[in-house]
């Protein structure tokens, strides 16, 4: 390979300019995007312009595989201020322009010069031997593109291994998204020789329609290894300092998740797979919920429950089923296990209530669990995974004795017998101890102990426990349960009994009059949220739109069957996540 510029001027610009009219939207993933800064998006367009330009070179047919090579060294000689860009050619005008972006910002021009590398391969080299021939490639086509990107954003190099393992992942991705028409257009396959020999696969059977069972194979291999990849870059947003670029790294990563699930479960030679719409939305709102906040490595306190004790919580978290889980996804590590722990808590307790063991059995076992909290307060060394959990959870959030007595109060009143119609101050009580005590607990483990998210957990407890009673009347009927206050009932003419009033044409009225409470009390949640620590309420914020609007699908249904399931269409609970979390994240 010969840089000399008076051989790259002889033979590079004799053949026609390549570029292509593709741009940033025929990408599958973000490309300076509204997440970067707007004072350093020219900049990102115009690496991309370079790396687009380069790569319709690599890809032409209109070029022999030498006059590609030496167009590519002539766009190096340019892009590194050792030529000139003649003039009239949209080709060299893009390494010109990105010599003068790497001068103003002071990137290094090994981020550009690197994709030559891999681009030259691409030209000479139609042909892959094995998985770490690929990586290698990676290395040049891939990882300078996350590395340019953190350089401009001056974040520290300790966070290159996982950019560059993300966008290895991209890069394998796209090159199964790719295997047709790569082979056919270009004559080129990226999946390894290796492979495909032990699976008894050559590069022509990408032509066929579909895929066969040893060629699934190999690409399930690859999808194993971009799995692998992306368990390495699961780091990299909480590496970045900057709010935006973190939030591009995160979203690129979600999205980089989901595709390779699509390519798992589809099959790129029948069809090609690309992300759509509702995934970038998905992939968008997965960020936002998994964001790490800046803070967070600097305040959270150290654990000391073992791996293996928050594992076992966590089976306990996945087995409920619920999206609780999916929803702690965004607080730092330390707060999300001391909510697992929570939860698991919860969880237990109310199984225990919910059980049909005999009454005292329910009793003496809610007991026990008082006296183990009460001897975590005490001093005594706690004697399971749980327990060491909650411990942690308590000296590191100042978590209160009372409101896990209370959530324990609240669950012996369902054990000691089934709550058919309280009077309103009972059913308050109830809803103070298993929802509002919960919610105590939870804001200090979120990070606000003030007496304002106090009144958070208040008002968003009720909320939630009434849209709750609403959602579950069917079910609660069935077994003997009805928690609507006697008051309101005998008002209406609506009978105690749960099976007789669920079909009462008077409890319509006392389903709205409990839908409009629940509207206050998320009003007043809100209204307390304000003067609360704001990052420390992104929990509470996703949490109450979830809630808000079960209960307006609830509304829009109707009270008159009101064990009707009401459901809220996907891309409404989507549009209620990113509203709530852009709220709490971005200015």
């Amino acid at each position: 390979m010969n840089d000399a510029p008076d051989q790259a001027s002889r033979t590079a610009w004799s053949d026609p300019d390549v570029t292509s009219a593709k741009g940033a939207g025929d990408e599958n993933f973000p490309v300076g995007s509204a997440l970067i800064a707007a004072h350093l998006r020219g900049h990102v367009h115009r690496y991309y312009d370079f790396a687009r330009t380069i790569d319709d070179i690599a890809d032409t047919t209109e070029l022999s595989a030498g006059a590609k090579v030496a167009r590519l060294n002539a766009m190096r000689l340019i892009v590194r201020g050792e030529a000139p860009a003649p003039a009239g050619r949209r080709d060299a005008a893009t390494a010109a322009a990105l010599r003068r972006s790497l001068d103003e910002t002071g990137v290094p021009v090994e981020h550009a010069t690197d994709l030559i590398v891999a681009f030259i391969r691409d030209a000479t080299t139609p042909r892959t031997p094995d998985m770490a021939a690929l990586l290698d490639y990676c290395r040049y086509s891939a990882a300078p593109v996350g590395r340019y990107l953190l350089d401009l954003h001056g974040e520290s190099r300790a966070s290159w291994p996982a950019s560059d393992a993300l966008c290895a992942s991209l890069q394998i991705l796209n090159h199964l998204q790719d295997l047709k028409g790569d082979w056919r257009d270009l004559g080129r396959c990226y999946l390894p020789d290796d492979l495909m020999a032990a699976h008894g696969v050559r590069p022509d059977d990408v032509l066929e329609e579909r895929a066969s069972p040893g060629l699934r194979l190999v690409m399930d291999r690859l999808l194993d290894e971009c799995d692998r990849l992306n368990a390495a870059a699961a780091t990299l947003p909480g590496l970045i300092r900057d709010r935006r670029m973190r939030l591009e790294a995160a979203t690129i990563l979600a999205l980089a998740r989901r595709l390779a699930g699509k390519l798992r479960s589809g099959d790129p030679i029948a069809v090609r797979i690309a992300p759509g719409k509702a995934d970038f939305a998905v992939s968008g709102l997965r960020a936002l919920r998994t964001l790490p906040a800046p803070e967070a490595a600097a305040t959270d306190p150290a654990l000391h429950a073992s791996a293996a004790d928050h594992a076992e919580i966590a089976a306990i978290v996945r087995a409920s089923g619920t999206s609780f889980a999916r929803g702690m996804a965004l607080l730092p590590r330390a707060r999300r296990e001391a909510m697992f722990a929570i939860y698991a808590f919860c969880r237990i307790v109310d199984d225990i209530a919910d059980e049909p063991a005999p009454l005292n059995d329910r009793r003496e076992r809610l007991d026990i669990w008082r006296r183990r909290i009460g001897a975590l307060y005490r001093g005594t060394e706690p004697a399971s995974a749980l327990e060491r959990a909650l411990l942690d959870a308590i000296t590191s959030y100042d978590l209160r004795e009372a409101d896990f007595i209370a959530v324990i109060d609240g669950m012996a009143m369902d054990a000691d017998t089934a709550i058919v119609a309280p009077d309103a101050q009972e059913l308050d009580l109830y809803c103070d101890r298993v929802a509002a005590a919960v919610g105590r607990l939870s804001v200090r483990a979120f990070g606000d102990g003030s007496t304002a998210a106090d009144r958070v957990a208040h008002h968003l407890g009720r909320a939630l426990q009434y849209t709750n009673i609403l959602r579950d009347l069917g079910e609660d009927a069935a077994r003997g349960r009805l928690y609507l206050p006697a008051e309101w009932l005998d008002a209406e003419g609506v009978p105690h009994d749960p099976e007789t009033a669920i079909s009462h044409p008077g409890l319509a009225r006392v389903c709205r009059r409990l839908a409009a409470e629940a509207r206050g009390q998320f009003r007043a949640a809100y209204r307390a949220m304000a003067a609360c620590d704001r990052h420390a309420m992104r929990p509470a914020r996703l949490m109450a739109s979830g809630y808000l609007a079960i209960l307006e699908a609830m509304a829009a249904r109707g009270w008159e069957h009101p064990a009707r399931p009401a459901r809220v269409a996907t891309h409404r609970k989507l549009a209620l996540g990113l509203g709530a979390l852009v709220r709490a994240r971005l200015p």
